[in-house]
């Protein structure tokens, strides 16, 4: 196990890197600092994504705590932001044990159901969390809530039709746990390299997500395209395009497959199918023009809109790491180079960028969680309540 290889060295210290790449929707919500906006689908995201920045870059246990614990909604300046205990987890009923994806402003429910991509980064960066500062007791001891997270998505069972997480036949985690969306997957929701840290770190169910780190490589080989490396956004579990509303298509979800696959590489090297994987997706945005090619393509290489979107350059910058051609550089350059991510779309591409300027600056950490230590990360007051 390694963190991965430094793609460009900084222009500027490590603590204004994470100050550009927080320049975005996410970080500015956090700081009090963001015009409001309309919340839209997906809102749960940019408290994922900004969870694991914290964890890796910011030093601050303070701010990770403040985002994790339970607090209201809305707090005045310096932070603002989702508070992911109080208001999305569901303590009760048929999603016992997952969190909501989609919350109005102040802080009510718009839908109960969980999104699988979510629950995830939610463990990894609570692992991460622990073995940055240590645990804390009740909802601060990071680690022992990512258990509990693992242990729910496996374990969850099938309420009113609310399932569990992962299929556990299939070994693969599943679009949304609930009905037919259960019956498939989103290649964008394989982290074989997550997995790989959670059989290692997981109090139980250890030999099931070591048997889905080997799986879900397996199906990242078949769902992308063999010739220009583009995967559906959504597939069956054998890998086969799931075509639902025009998601077998390489859409905005399959922009991170690319990350996924690189960063399994270059934390465990497990597989060189990885590296050519890599080199493959490169050349096809390659020859469609490095500053011009679109944001959507047919797995065939059509392209379906020309957007050139700062997400998806965020994302094959991040290929760089398990890439082997020379012209994996331009890649990171075009990263480095592109504008921070301002106006309408600026929570997904925004955290798609800050994730990637920390992966290719070689500040993406693994930090493996204390278990049974005595260090304890303490919260900074005292808690309204705990749950």
């Amino acid at each position: 196990m390694r963190n991965h290889q430094v793609l460009f060295v900084p222009k500027m210290p490590t603590a204004k890197v994470a100050h550009h790449a927080a320049e975005h929707e996410g970080m500015e919500r956090a700081r009090g600092m963001a015009p409001p906006m309309r919340i839209t689908p997906g809102w749960w995201r940019p408290q994922l994504f900004l969870a694991h920045y914290l964890c890796s870059v910011s030093h601050s246990n303070a701010i990770y705590l403040e985002q994790w614990r339970t607090q209201e909604w809305k707090k005045p300046p310096p932070l603002q932001g989702v508070r992911s205990v109080t208001y999305m987890h569901h303590s009760s009923g048929d999603n016992q044990g997952y969190f909501a994806w989609e919350c109005t402003p102040t802080g009510q429910i718009i839908d109960d159901h969980a999104a699988s991509d979510a629950d995830q980064w939610f463990a990894m960066d609570l692992f991460f969390a622990s073995g940055r500062w240590g645990n804390g007791y009740n909802i601060y001891n990071y680690q022992d809530q990512a258990q509990k997270i693992l242990h729910n998505m496996l374990h969850h069972g099938t309420i009113n039709n609310v399932t569990n997480m992962f299929d556990l036949n299939q070994k693969q985690v599943v679009l949304v746990p609930y009905m037919d969306s259960a019956t498939y997957t989103d290649p964008s929701y394989h982290f074989p390299a997550y997995y790989e840290l959670w059989s290692r770190w997981a109090t139980e169910d250890q030999s099931f997500w070591a048997q889905a780190a080997t799986t879900s490589r397996q199906f990242l080989q078949n769902t992308v395209n063999t010739t220009t490396g583009l995967a559906p956004d959504y597939a069956n579990f054998d890998g086969t395009p799931h075509p639902d509303n025009g998601h077998g298509d390489f859409r905005f979800d399959a922009w991170r497959v690319n990350s996924n696959i690189a960063v399994d590489y270059a934390w465990f090297a497990n597989d060189s199918w990885e590296k050519n994987q890599s080199d493959r997706v490169q050349n096809f945005f390659n020859s469609q023009g490095m500053n011009t090619y679109g944001n959507q393509y047919t797995l065939n290489g059509q392209v379906l809109s020309t957007d050139h979107s700062t997400g998806l350059i965020a994302m094959n910058a991040v290929a760089s790491l398990a890439a082997t051609q020379s012209m994996s550089h331009n890649f990171v350059d075009a990263l480095w180079n592109a504008p921070v991510p301002s106006g309408q779309w600026r929570y997904y591409d925004g955290m798609l960028y800050m994730l990637a300027l920390l992966h290719d600056s070689g500040n993406f950490h693994i930090y493996t969680p204390v278990i049974g230590s005595k260090r304890v990360a303490k919260p900074p007051y005292r808690p309204i309540h705990l749950p």
